[in-house]
């Protein structure tokens, strides 16, 4: 299975967060390490899902909330602004189905930390100020 592939948006989100204050070794290591993270986000995923026998879906549901404003000539006007908050609703698993994801995750661990390993001996080598 290839995980290089299934990154979540939102953690590759953060990468650049992260860049903004990490020396270029420790982008380097944190590049490298992207799949082992991935994959210890999706086991503990899994193994919450088959703890609780449901999963989660989290949805962001809009609302307006009407606000006051006022223009550069003092005058008051009506402005909505939106905002959101998370409905979290149980859906039911297989939990069987969740057990097989979860041991082929566990079975793919070492593997991808051994890749991960070798990279980050590259970004000692190509860094080795770090």
């Amino acid at each position: 299975m290839n995980f290089r592939n299934l990154r979540a948006p939102a953690a590759m989100a953060t990468l650049p967060l992260l860049a903004a204050c990490a020396t270029p070794y420790e982008q380097c290591v944190s590049f490298a390490n992207r799949d082992v993270y991935q994959i210890q986000q999706e086991i503990r995923h899994h193994r919450a899902n088959i703890s609780r026998g449901y999963a989660v879906h989290r949805q962001s549901v809009p609302y307006t909330v009407a606000k006051d404003c006022v223009n550069e000539e003092g005058t008051t006007y009506r402005c909505d602004e939106v905002l959101y908050h998370t409905v979290e609703t149980p859906v039911a698993i297989d939990v069987g189905s969740e057990e097989r994801k979860l041991s082929r995750l566990l079975q793919d661990m070492p593997g991808i930390e051994r890749d991960a390993a070798l990279e980050i001996r590259g970004c000692q080598a190509q860094f080795p100020e770090g």
